[in-house]
């Protein structure tokens, strides 16, 4: 099962696609860049339409697990539903991999964005500075893009 802060991140990201094209501004990018793959692919496949969905149920969306946000999705549109759960699986097989500590500060800087928490997100990505080299070399290991952000 996904965590309900992917579900919320997914459906975040999906609906700021619509106001925010992918980022150009030199600091933007660079945090653009950190996502992973999966989700930065799946922000650039997003149509006006998919965006509309997200935007029109990011309320019913808030709080559910992976099930039910399928079942929710789906019902507005069956084809993002699927795209949906297939990243929700990749990000959530990719965080399953990893040891307790790198696993932890992943689930807290998600939870740090899903809500938008500028404080909560600086001090996050301060402990990142923190972290032991195993442990970023390990998140580096299972999501590239992160490699700049470490700058292992």
């Amino acid at each position: 099962m996904v965590s309900k802060i992917t579900v919320a991140l997914v459906a975040g990201l999906a609906v700021a696609a619509f106001a925010l094209p992918v980022p150009t501004e030199q600091n933007e990018k660079e945090f653009f860049d950190v996502l992973p793959d999966e989700v930065k692919n799946f922000y650039n496949s997003l149509t006006e339409a998919d965006v509309k969905v997200f935007s029109e149920l990011q309320s019913q969306l808030q709080g559910k697990d992976d099930t039910q946000a399928y079942e929710i999705i789906k019902s507005k549109n069956p084809e993002l539903a699927e795209r949906t759960k297939t990243l929700y699986q990749a990000i959530y097989n990719k965080m399953n991999t990893l040891s307790a500590a790198p696993k932890k500060y992943l689930t807290d800087l998600v939870s740090a964005l899903e809500n938008f928490n500028d404080a909560q997100l600086k001090a996050i990505i301060q402990q990142g500075t923190q972290l032991p080299k195993e442990a970023k070399d390990e998140i580096v290991k299972v999501f590239p893009t992160f490699q700049n952000f470490f700058k292992v």
